[in-house]
């Protein structure tokens, strides 16, 4: 593929099968820990809404229980949320979760409506606004920035003074 088009996923299946398995053997470990981790978190989910349904009704202890659930299911959002703006070419993963916080474009299990997101913060994505005004390092200044400036020009006109 052209360069500008060039990713891993289009670059993987033109590689020999043995570049293949050893890239495939240095990840494996790496999804399988992934795996457990998002087992082990969905147990503990579990449990945790176990131990709040056995809790007294309106007790201290209820309370601090579905404090620490929301606490875990808003982390469990933010992760999800987090790999979709890894994939969609976001470098800003806080910034991208709070406006898709305040904007309401992410569900309880943290999918992102990425096209409202890049509806109303383009920048996000490394696009200008439409109508945002070219900027240079003069704006501001009524000029624009020299062409050129060297050490000589800097010394010469030290030396006019």
């Amino acid at each position: 593929p052209p360069a500008g088009d060039l990713t891993f996923d289009t670059w993987l299946p033109n590689q020999d099968d043995a570049v293949q398995g050893m890239i495939e053997s240095h990840t494996s470990g790496l999804k399988s820990a992934l795996q457990r981790e998002r087992d082990a978190r969905k147990s503990f989910e579990n449990q945790l809404k176990d131990a709040i349904k056995a809790a007294d009704d309106g007790s201290e202890l209820q309370q601090q229980l579905q404090a620490m659930s929301n606490a875990n299911e808003e982390l469990t959002q933010k992760t999800a949320a987090y790999e979709a703006f890894a994939v969609a070419g976001i470098s800003n993963f806080k910034l991208a979760w709070l406006a898709a916080s305040e904007m309401g474009a992410i569900d309880k299990k943290g999918n992102v409506n990425l096209e409202s997101l890049r509806t109303s913060y383009p920048e996000l994505f490394g696009t200008k606004r439409a109508g945002a005004p070219a900027g240079n390092a003069g704006s501001g200044t009524g000029g624009q920035p020299p062409k050129s400036f060297s050490m000589n020009d800097a010394i010469r006109s030290a030396g006019k003074r």
